[in-house]
């Protein structure tokens, strides 16, 4: 039989729940604001990214790649360390996407690392940082992901550091991996190749083949020296966009998934909270019609 004690304890807990609820239901409707935000942005972004790639490649192979030698973007500088631009959110409550991207680019460290390369890392993100920190890595340069309004400030800054280990020799490759926005129910966890771009890369612009002849001033070498790097910026604004969009996203789609548990959790405490009271009620009403029976007899 239920007690008046146990009865307050889960009327208790149900006002509780119930908060937490009204909590998560809050940020549900923050993120779902955010999120479009965000995805607008990235959705934007991507096919000018896309746009810069194909014009680079297509002259690239339009001309005769000796012309090109001294590029240093273009070729390996046969360094056996390579770096990677590791983005993830500042803050969490976003289901799995954390753990999904530091999956992701800890098994493509530990694959380069058993290929004999070093892994030099550099962290756009406190997430991401903690991981690798925890885990042992020693990290090369550390960025704050602000996902509230990613600045192309931030990432010229990355881009910036970044090409400048690539052009030191420092860094023999250079990768970035992030969250690519799919829909909203699905974010992909992304390496992206950075630097060289190689005959591999060029070979995969096949796909954007152009018939159109391009009149080119002053000359093809000028405009790939001077489209390069902005390739690179592109690709890494590209990056925290996406990542952006997905990290808005994910907690929009975790907080509707709290909130519903929330909502149900509350429905059954109720359930819960009537039997009790009825239980409680039944037995005052047994003690009563027991006290007056023992009145009654005496």
């Amino acid at each position: 039989m239920a007690s008046g004690g146990s009865v307050r304890e889960i009327k208790n807990r149900m006002s509780a729940v119930a908060n937490t609820s009204k909590v998560t239901k809050a940020m549900e409707l923050v993120s779902a604001s955010k999120m479009r935000k965000a995805q607008q942005k990235a959705l934007v972004a991507r096919p000018y990214s896309e746009m810069m790639q194909f014009i680079l490649l297509k002259m690239i192979k339009g001309i005769d790649v000796s012309n090109l030698e001294d590029n240093l973007m273009l070729s390996s500088n046969n360094s056996k360390q390579i770096g990677i631009i590791h983005v993830t959110p500042d803050r969490g409550l976003v289901g799995g996407l954390n753990t999904n991207m530091n999956k992701k680019s800890s098994s493509f460290i530990l694959k380069k690392q058993a290929e004999e390369f070093d892994v030099l890392i550099t962290t756009l993100g406190t997430k991401g940082r903690d991981f690798f920190s925890r885990a042992g890595y020693p990290l090369s340069t550390q960025f704050n992901m602000n996902t509230d309004a990613p600045e192309f400030i931030l990432a010229k800054k990355i881009a910036q550091s970044a090409t400048n280990d690539f052009l030191s020799g420092k860094v023999g490759e250079l990768y970035i991996g992030y969250q690519k926005f799919i829909t909203n129910a699905k974010q992909e966890p992304t390496i992206k190749k950075l630097l060289p771009i190689n005959q591999d890369l060029i070979d995969a612009s096949s796909e954007f083949d152009d018939k159109r002849d391009y009149l080119i001033e002053p000359d093809a070498s000028t405009i790939i020296d001077a489209l390069l790097p902005k390739v690179v910026l592109t690709q890494i604004l590209e990056a925290i966009l996406e990542s952006a969009a997905s990290e808005h996203t994910a907690r929009m789609v975790a907080m509707h998934q709290a909130t519903e548990a929330a909502e149900e959790m509350v429905s059954e405490l109720n359930l819960t909270y009537n039997k009790a009271r009825q239980e409680m009620i039944t037995g005052e009403l047994l003690d009563i019609v027991g006290g007056t029976a023992a009145i009654s007899n005496s």
